[in-house]
C-alpha cells in the first residue's frame, strides 16, 4: 500500500540508497524513480511513492506558497517532456488523475 511504499523509500532516501541529485541554487531535484523494464504500472508507483516523499521532506523553513512549480520527465539521456505539475502534486486534487 501507499503508506508502506513511502515509508520505505523515504528509509531508503535517508540511509542514502536511492541517489538524489539536487541543484539547490536553481531549485532543481534530479531524481530516477524505475527502469523502463519496469513497465507502465510499476513506474507511476514509484513515482507517486518519489512524490510523496519529496513533498514530505519538505524543508520547514521553505518558503510558503507552491512548492513544485514545474516538471519534467526524461530518460537517462532524452530530451524533456514537460508534465502537468498539478497532476504530480499530492496536495492537488488532480494528483494522479487523467486531465
Amino acid at each position: 500500500d501507499d503508506a508502506e511504499g513511502l515509508a520505505a523509500l523515504v528509509g531508503q532516501i535517508k540511509k542514502g540508497r536511492i541517489s538524489l541529485r539536487t541543484e539547490p541554487k536553481q531549485g532543481v531535484l534530479h531524481a530516477p524513480f524505475g527502469k523502463l523494464s519496469f513497465g507502465e504500472e510499476k513506474l507511476q508507483t514509484n513515482l507517486r511513492a518519489l512524490m510523496l516523499a519529496v513533498v514530505a521532506a519538505k524543508p520547514e523553513n521553505a518558503p510558503k506558497g507552491k512548492y513544485l512549480l514545474k516538471a519534467h520527465l526524461s530518460s537517462t539521456m532524452g530530451p524533456g517532456v514537460p508534465v502537468d505539475v498539478a497532476t504530480l502534486d499530492p496536495s492537488s486534487p488532480r494528483f494522479f488523475r487523467d486531465g
